[in-house]
């Protein structure tokens, strides 16, 4: 069982293998009032010979390895037995302002860092975070060796969230010679216990006037710097956490900002595929556009390469969540209507936009219940006339199947691929499940009239139309939509179709 009293123990990283007076994390935890023995002692040595020695040394980047903390003496942090003042527990040079008394070395401020709580959070919830107070040559904290880079007046959450909670080694490090192994206490972020315990602990024990002023001291004129290459970093910090697809022109990856939770997947391009007006256009587009059902661009960087930062969906594409948990008729009336939704906002524009490549991985599900989807991948989307070859085979519109480079196309191709989006989750598509050519869209359009009517499909069929005029509009099917869902529950697909329910007739 956890102890609901515990926030943290900190363990010194590295020093075994140092000279007493270079230990310097870990006489600093030796020194605290907090401090508390090693719980076992290490067992002798066996004298080996030299060369034997030194293979079997650790590493000092090593020795912080959670089998090794049992020999180590280590800081308690405790709710009980809390911090001065409403800043956290503070860690400095200076005795009179610091919780935990740093060595007086230079590059250590008087006071460095703190370990405290912060709620700035969609969810509010009290999460652990160590905090820079403004040093001068900044604190690192690595994330299983990831995130190595100094940053000043800066957060990093190590608790709360799902990265933070897989990662097997948290360490914190103020100077360049000394660092410490943290290991955070679980804790139920709902529990009342809990929020009584963090808010109690950022009231402090005492008044934090006398901190604030040493930090207003502390932002004054300050030791010169060695080179402008130290330096500590104010920049949001990322941890690469994997890749998450790849596609013909560009690999899509998931990051974790340290300071926020927030997680962004970012698109990067395949270098040799990299065109960079492609490139810009997809940037340009998504920096236009904003609507609950297009994924948001937050952020972008051209150098070192170009990068284009998203919100992360958690459930991936469709095609994924089909595999997992094949959507429902209702689901995929409502994938239809958040889709549409979209594409009346992009049709809709002074100069419309179209997608181009919609597909079920282009879709992507934020959440499932209830269900959110969001448009994402405007590689090929273009505004204004569309005239050069895009999408995907199976989904692609007859227009673009019989001859993408002359035909002017319009913003009907999307309505086409959506449908045979929906097509394909909700009923199925020809056999053998994939094609091209005019031949292909034939079949689907045959396909579609095989079913009963129940509604859906009578509004896939005014979508999957050969002649692109002829197809109704984003908007004209969104009305349709949302008639045929405040008539009635949807049914089970059969096949065999019968006449069209009166709701479309109204709309058309």
């Amino acid at each position: 069982m956890e102890d609901p009293d515990l926030i943290a123990r900190l363990y010194p990283v590295g020093e075994e293998q140092r000279r007493d007076a270079s230990k310097y994390a870990t006489n600093t935890i030796r020194s605290s009032t907090r401090s508390k023995p090693a719980a076992e002692q290490r067992p002798p040595e066996t004298h080996l010979a030299r060369d034997a020695r030194e293979a079997t040394e650790p590493r000092e980047s090593e020795s912080g390895s959670s089998e090794e903390l049992r020999y180590l003496p280590y800081i308690e942090l405790r709710f009980s037995d809390g911090p001065r003042t409403s800043a956290g527990f503070v860690f400095g040079k200076d005795p009179d302002t610091s919780d935990i008394l740093l060595p007086n070395i230079a590059g250590i401020s008087r006071q460095h860092f703190a370990l405290t709580f912060k709620t700035d959070f969609r969810d509010r919830h009290y999460r652990l975070a160590v905090r820079d107070l403004g040093s001068t040559e900044g604190t690192i904290v690595t994330y299983d060796d990831q995130g190595n880079r100094a940053r000043s007046k800066f957060d990093w959450v190590i608790a709360g969230f799902d990265f933070p909670e897989k990662t097997e080694t948290l360490v914190v490090r103020p100077h360049k010679v000394f660092s410490f192994r943290i290991v955070v206490a679980h804790h139920n972020l709902a529990s009342t216990a809990y929020i009584t315990n963090v808010e109690r602990f950022l009231q402090g024990a005492a008044n934090s006037d006398v901190l604030f002023g040493a930090l207003r001291l502390q932002s004054g004129p300050q030791t010169k710097r060695n080179t402008a290459s130290h330096t500590p970093s104010h920049s949001p910090l990322l941890i690469n956490r994997g890749r998450i697809a790849e596609g013909k022109f560009g690999v899509v990856s998931r990051h974790w900002n340290v300071s926020t939770g927030d997680e962004y997947a970012c698109k990067r391009p395949i270098m040799a595929q990299y065109r960079e007006h492609r490139w810009k256009k997809e940037m340009e587009i998504m920096k236009s556009v904003q609507h609950d059902n297009i994924v948001r661009l937050c952020y972008w960087t051209t150098s070192p390469e170009p990068s284009l930062y998203m919100e992360y969906m958690e459930f991936g594409n469709l095609s994924d969540e089909q595999s997992r948990y094949p959507f429902s008729v209702a689901e995929c009336s409502d994938i239809l209507r958040q889709s549409l939704s979209a594409l009346v906002y992009l049709h809709g524009r002074r100069e419309p936009i179209a997608h181009r490549d919609l597909k079920p991985e282009n879709i992507l599900v934020n959440d499932r219940d209830p269900l959110h989807i969001k448009l994402a991948d405007f590689g090929l989307a273009k505004a204004g006339s569309l005239k050069t070859h895009c999408g995907t085979w199976i989904y692609a519109a007859p227009e673009i199947q019989v001859d993408a480079r002359t035909d002017r196309h319009t913003v009907a191709v999307d309505l086409w691929s959506l449908a045979v989006v929906i097509l394909q989750l909700a009923y199925k598509l020809p056999d053998p499940g994939y094609g091209s050519g005019i031949e292909w869209c034939e079949d689907i359009v045959g396909e579609a009239s095989s079913w009963q009517s129940d509604g859906l499909i009578d509004i896939l069929q005014h979508m999957l139309v050969i002649e692109a005029t002829a197809r109704g509009s984003a908007a004209t099917c969104l009305d349709a939509v949302e008639a045929w869902t405040q008539a009635g529950a949807a049914t089970t697909p059969t096949q065999a179709h019968y006449d069209e329910p009166a709701f479309w007739q109204h709309q058309v």
